[in-house]
C-alpha cells in the first residue's frame, strides 16, 4: 500500500468502487435533548442504558459510543471509502470519549483496509498547530484531518512541513463549508474575489509539491454540497485536489446533483461525505428500529454508494 495519503484514498475508493466519506458523529440522547430540546438524533438507547448499567454514566456513555461506532464501521465498511470522525462528539465525553475514539481508529486500522480522516478543524500560531498535529498524527494515528485557513501558513505549515511531506499524511483546508452561515466571511470580497476563492488558490499552491504517484495533492479542500454553484467554479480551480464534500442528505445537498459538479472525468478527486444520513437511517427510514439499526445504516450507505457511481456511469460529469 503506497505511504501517500491521496494515493491510498485512490486505492480504496478503486477497492469499494465507493467515493462516500462515512461521517461519525455520535450522540447521546441524554446530552442532546439536555441541550437541545427538538433534537432528533442519537444513538440506539439500549446501548447506551446497558453500558451505563455497567460502567456508571460517564464511562457508560463512552463505552456506548465505542461499541456503537465499532458496528457501525463493520455495517458500512463494503460501501464506503473513508471514515471520518469528528472529534467533538468524543472531546464532549471527557477523557472517556477520547480513549473511545484512540480504540475506535485502532479498530478501524486492524479490521479494515480503510483510513481515518478525523474531523477537528485545527489551526493556531506555528508551535501549537504543531503540538496539534503531533496529537493528531502521532498519538491519536489519524491518516488525515481538516484544518483551518484563518490563520494562514503560520497554522498550516506544521501540517505540511512535518506531517504531509515527510510522512505522507492528509489535509482537507476549509474552503466553502455547507453551513447556512458560511458566507459571512467566505462569501466576501477580496480584491474583487470572493474569499473562498482566494483560500482555494492558496490551497492550490500549499499543495503543488505534495503529490502522489496518481497525480493528486495531499493536499484538500473541504467544499460543501449545498452550494453548487460555489462548487462548480472551486472544482475547476482544485483540479488535483481532493474535495471532501460534507452536507449530503439532511443538510439539503442531493447526491446525484453534487457528483456531477463534484468529480473530475477520470472519476477521482471527491470524496463525498454523510454522517447523520448514514449514522442515524434507522430514524429516517420506515421500517427501521433501534433493532436493526445497522441494517438501516448499511442500506443508506449502499444507496449513496450507488448514486454517485451512476453519474460515472453515465459520464453526466459537468467537468467533462
Amino acid at each position: 500500500m503506497s505511504e501517500s495519503f491521496s494515493d491510498r484514498l485512490i486505492e480504496s475508493i478503486e477497492e469499494t468502487n465507493s467515493r462516500i466519506c462515512c461521517g461519525i458523529d455520535p450522540r447521546i440522547k441524554e446530552i442532546e435533548l439536555n441541550y437541545d430540546p427538538n433534537a432528533k438524533y442519537w444513538i440506539p438507547e439500549f446501548i447506551v442504558q446497558e453500558q451505563v448499567k455497567k460502567h456508571g454514566r460517564k464511562e457508560g456513555m463512552a463505552k456506548a459510543v465505542e461499541i456503537y461506532c465499532k458496528r457501525l464501521v463493520e455495517a458500512v465498511d463494503d460501501h464506503v471509502a473513508i471514515f471520518k470522525p469528528n472529534i467533538a462528539y468524543f472531546e464532549a465525553l471527557g477523557p472517556d470519549g477520547l480513549i473511545a475514539l484512540k480504540n475506535l481508529t485502532d479498530f478501524i486500522h486492524e479490521n479494515t483496509r480503510k483510513m481515518v480522516l478525523i474531523d477537528s478543524k485545527r489551526a493556531d500560531i506555528g508551535t501549537t498547530s504543531l503540538h496539534y498535529a503531533i496529537a493528531l498524527f502521532d498519538e491519536f494515528r489519524f491518516d488525515a484531518t481538516t484544518v483551518n485557513p484563518y490563520l494562514g501558513i503560520d497554522g498550516i505549515s506544521p501540517f505540511l512541513e512535518h506531517f504531509v511531506k515527510k510522512k505522507g499524511k492528509g489535509i482537507f483546508i476549509l474552503c466553502k463549508t455547507s453551513n447556512p452561515s458560511s458566507g459571512d466571511f467566505q462569501d466576501k470580497k477580496v480584491e474583487e474575489e470572493t474569499l473562498f476563492n482566494v483560500v482555494a488558490k492558496r490551497i492550490v499552491e500549499w499543495g503543488k509539491d505534495y503529490k502522489g504517484e496518481r497525480g493528486y495533492s495531499n493536499v484538500g479542500a473541504v467544499v460543501g454540497a449545498t452550494y453548487p454553484e460555489q462548487l462548480k467554479t472551486l472544482r475547476k480551480i482544485l483540479e488535483k485536489n481532493f474535495l471532501l464534500i460534507p452536507g449530503l442528505g439532511i443538510q439539503g445537498g442531493n447526491a446525484e446533483d453534487v457528483a456531477k459538479l463534484g468529480m473530475n472525468p477520470d472519476g477521482l478527486g471527491a470524496v463525498f461525505n454523510s454522517s447523520r444520513g448514514i449514522d442515524f437511517a434507522y430514524q429516517r427510514i420506515e421500517g427501521f428500529s433501534e433493532e436493526n439499526w445497522e441494517e438501516a445504516s448499511r442500506l443508506k450507505a449502499k444507496e449513496l454508494k450507488e448514486t454517485i457511481n451512476k453519474v460515472i456511469h453515465s459520464k453526466n460529469i459537468k467537468n467533462l
